[in-house]
């Protein structure tokens, strides 16, 4: 299990992110694109891609639920996100910086 500050960090910047593609809808089509390439450059089928292949399969609201929800899937989920192309690195290094 993360600690539970790691955790927090984690959940907030996902809680913007999805904020963000909800603004931004043509943004979810970027998750497909990152674990397209993640999964190119993996040698084995891994058991967290698989699951973000299901979750994504599943539509944007979902998806964006999957990756907040607060429960150990959802930080599992969390734990290797295909959400690390979405915010810009100033959106990201504000969250960190308010959340230390």
């Amino acid at each position: 299990m993360e600690p539970p500050g790691r955790d927090f960090r984690s959940l907030a910047l996902h809680l913007l992110a999805a904020q963000k593609i909800r603004r931004q809808p043509a943004l979810f089509n970027r998750l497909q694109e990152t674990l397209d390439r993640w999964r190119l450059l993996s040698h084995d089928p891994r058991p967290d891609l698989v699951a973000w292949q299901r979750v994504l399969d599943s539509g944007m609201e979902p998806t964006l639920a999957a990756a907040t929800d607060r429960s150990e899937a959802g930080r599992a989920l969390r734990r290797a996100s295909i959400f690390v192309s979405i915010l810009t690195d100033e959106e990201r290094a504000a969250v960190l910086l308010s959340r230390s």
